[in-house]
């Protein structure tokens, strides 16, 4: 499939490189399709492409190599609307928010993205009572916690 985009150009991608996110994403329900795309291997940020919106791509990171202690459960609705059968099949990437400069980056990490790597579905789950909020500051300042939050939630 080709798709052009405003951050890439015309890329191609592979069938099997296509995630389906049944329900989309907040606020983008409408947009079910979408492919991560890697600038550079073994990058720390990635790109979630929407396939249908050529405009549109969000800036992933893993959220565990920004914030080691990160930890959740993952809710059993999710489980069962992604068809998760084993831990080794699940990925989770956070949503990066860049306005000016990148110092300034927030990571989300009340609302994971989680894929299933065997079906190729994808959900991003808003987490309940946790101390997690959407706009973690992505690079702790000095002396600051790495849960710092930026804002409000």
């Amino acid at each position: 499939m080709n798709i052009t985009t405003l951050r890439f150009g015309e890329i191609h991608v592979v069938e099997d490189r296509i995630l389906t996110f049944t329900h989309g994403l907040p606020a983008f329900e409408e947009l079910r399709k979408f492919a991560i795309i890697d600038e550079e291997e073994n990058a720390p940020f990635s790109h979630l492409q929407s396939l249908e919106n050529g405009d549109l791509a969000f800036i992933l990171a893993n959220p565990f190599l920004f914030c080691p202690d990160y930890e959740f459960q993952l809710p059993e609705s999710a489980i069962q609307e992604l068809d998760i059968t084993s831990d080794q099949e699940v990925a989770v990437c956070a949503i990066v928010a860049v306005n000016d400069q990148l110092s300034d980056a927030t990571i989300n990490l009340l609302a994971p993205v989680v894929i299933n790597t065997r079906t190729k579905q994808g959900k991003q789950v808003i987490l309940h009572d946790t101390p997690y909020t959407t706009k973690h500051r992505l690079i702790p300042e000095q002396g600051q916690s790495e849960l710092n939050v930026i804002g409000g939630r």
